[in-house]
């Protein structure tokens, strides 16, 4: 009498379910394969209405796993999942982006590749200005040649 419902009420619940599917909470690398994913489609988002740029993108593989870092963890597991996976692009990438918008008009982005590379420094990551010409010398976020890999 002291029990929530009766075993047949189980059962019968039971006998509705087809499959059981179990939960895992995401670790970092999960974390990390999300921000990739996402990291281009809100790039391309950022460019402001109007604007006559053909720019391309390239992220770093390593960026997924440098931003990863950045969400709050219980022990291996994202403790809000891939709910923080908006804000730390916001916090890490897509300001870098619209300071760039902002620094360039078009003619200077037209045919030019921006890279986004992890940055051991800040912990966080940097833009690297990249010229659409091979063999050209790569130009860093503040016009500086990047470091070397």
């Amino acid at each position: 009498e002291d029990a929530c419902e009766r075993r047949e009420d189980t059962l019968k619940l039971l006998s509705l379910v087809g499959h059981f599917l179990p939960f895992l909470p995401l670790e970092e690398p999960h974390i990390g394969e999300i921000l990739m994913r996402q990291a281009l489609p809100r790039v391309e988002a950022l460019l402001p209405p109007g604007r006559n740029v053909s720019l391309a993108v390239e992220v770093d593989p390593a960026v997924g796993a440098a931003l990863a870092g950045k969400a709050e963890y219980e022990g291996r597991f994202a403790l809000e999942g891939a709910k923080e996976v908006p804000t730390i692009l916001s916090r890490h990438l897509t300001w870098r982006f619209r300071k760039l918008f902002q620094e360039h008009n078009d003619e200077a982005l037209r045919g030019k590749r921006v890279r986004v590379v992890p940055d051991e420094a800040s912990g966080s990551v940097k833009l690297m200005l990249l010229p659409e010409l091979r063999g050209a010398e790569p130009q860093g976020e503040e016009g500086s040649p990047p470091e070397a890999a």
